[in-house]
C-alpha cells in the first residue's frame, strides 16, 4: 500500500515538473545547508563549505569512491559523524615500547594494549572553518582507550593548502600530512613531526620559535584571548604514519581502514586495522558538548556484536604480533 502511494506521489511530482518547465517557472530549491535525507548515500551535507580533505585534495577529491566522499566531505552545522566497528588488530607488538605507549595513552595519542577483535567508536565534529576534531575509543576487555586529534588546513599565499593534525588532549603532537587518492581510496602519509609545548610563563621577546596563540582548536577552555604560548620543536622523522581508507569491497556501506606507524629497522611499531559503519546524525545535545560516545547510539549504526567477526576471536589477547605476521 505504501509502495503504491509512493509511486503515485512520484508520478504527480514528475507531472508537476513538466508543467513548470512548460510555463518557464523555476523549480523549488532544497532547503539551504542540508540535503534531502539521512539515509545511506543521502546524508545531510553542508553547502558552500569545504572539508579539510576537499580543501587539500582539490580536484582530486572527485576521484574518491562516492562512499568516501561522504565520509571525508563536510559535516553540516548541528551534526556530527558517528561510526562503530571492529578492529581486527590494534596495538604494538613490541613490549619494549610499552612505557612510552603508556605515557602516550595518558596524553590520548596511542596506547600500550594490544589485541584482536577490538570494538571501537569514532565521533567527528566540525571545529571551525576548515577544521575537524575527532575522538576514537578502543574498547579492550579491561580498559577503554581514547585517541583525540584536530585536523586543520593551513593556507599560505602562493602555495597549496597543507593539512596539519594535532594529536592528544592538549594537541601537543603536530603531524603534517600528505594526501593522495589511489584507486578510489584515500592515503594519508606523515611528512613532518613537531612538539607543541605550552609555555605560559616564559618571556617570548627575542626567543625564536615561540609565538602567542589566540585560542587552541580542539582544546576545551581555550578562549579568544588565551595567554598561552607554544614552543614548537621540530622532531626527526623517527616514525612515519600512513593511513589507507577504502570502501568495503562488498559494497554494503562499510569502510576499511589500516593505520601504520613505521620506524626504520623495526618496521611497523604500531598498527590498527579493521572495518566500520558510519553516518551523519544530529548532535544529541545543543551547544558546545564535549566529544563523547557514551550517549545513546543512533539506530542506523549497528552494535559491535551485530557485526561479523573474523575467525578465532581473541579479545585483547596478547598475541605477540600483527595479523599474518610473527613477533
Amino acid at each position: 500500500m505504501a509502495g503504491g502511494e509512493g509511486a503515485v506521489e512520484r508520478g504527480m511530482k514528475r507531472g508537476l515538473d513538466r508543467e513548470m518547465d512548460r510555463a518557464g517557472l523555476p523549480k523549488p530549491k532544497p532547503e539551504p545547508g542540508l540535503g534531502a535525507g539521512v539515509g545511506p548515500g543521502d546524508e545531510p551535507r553542508a553547502v558552500g563549505s569545504l572539508s579539510v580533505s576537499e580543501a587539500v585534495l582539490g580536484d582530486d577529491f572527485a576521484r574518491l569512491d562516492a562512499q568516501l566522499q561522504r565520509y571525508f566531505g563536510p559535516i553540516p552545522a548541528g551534526h556530527e559523524g558517528r561510526g562503530r566497528g571492529i578492529y581486527a588488530w590494534a596495538g604494538s607488538r613490541y613490549r619494549l615500547l610499552r612505557p612510552v605507549l603508556a605515557w602516550l595513552a595518558w596524553r590520548h595519542i596511542l596506547f600500550p594494549e594490544r589485541g584482536r577483535d577490538v570494538p571501537f567508536t569514532v565521533v567527528n565534529r566540525p571545529d571551525g572553518p576548515e577544521a575537524l576534531s575527532a575522538r576514537r575509543e578502543f574498547e579492550f576487555s579491561h580498559v577503554t582507550r581514547v585517541m583525540e586529534d584536530t585536523m586543520s588546513v593551513i593556507r599560505s599565499p602562493g602555495a597549496r593548502p597543507r593539512l596539519v593534525d594535532r594529536l592528544g588532549r592538549r594537541r601537543g603532537l603536530e603531524v603534517e600530512l600528505e594526501l593522495s587518492v589511489e584507486d578510489g581510496g584515500l592515503r594519508m602519509r606523515s611528512t613532518r613531526l613537531a612538539l607543541r609545548l605550552r609555555m605560559p610563563h616564559l618571556p617570548t621577546r627575542g626567543v625564536p620559535g615561540v609565538r602567542r596563540v589566540h585560542g587552541v582548536r580542539g582544546v576545551p577552555g581555550a578562549d579568544a584571548a588565551s595567554p598561552i604560548r607554544h614552543l614548537r620543536i621540530p622532531l626527526p622523522r623517527i616514525v612515519t604514519m600512513t593511513l589507507d581508507e577504502r570502501a568495503h569491497p562488498d559494497g554494503d556501506g562499510r569502510q576499511c581502514v589500516d593505520v601504520r606507524l613505521r620506524a626504520p629497522v623495526l618496521g611497523d611499531v604500531f598498527r590498527y586495522l579493521g572495518e566500520f559503519e558510519y553516518g551523519i546524525v544530529p548532535v544529541l545535545a545543543p551547544g558546545p558538548v564535549p566529544l563523547s560516545v557514551s550517549a545513546p547510539e543512533p539506530e542506523p549504526l549497528p552494535k559491535p556484536e551485530q557485526l561479523p567477526k573474523p575467525e578465532q576471536p581473541s579479545r585483547s589477547g596478547d598475541s605477540g604480533g600483527f595479523p599474518g605476521t610473527s613477533a
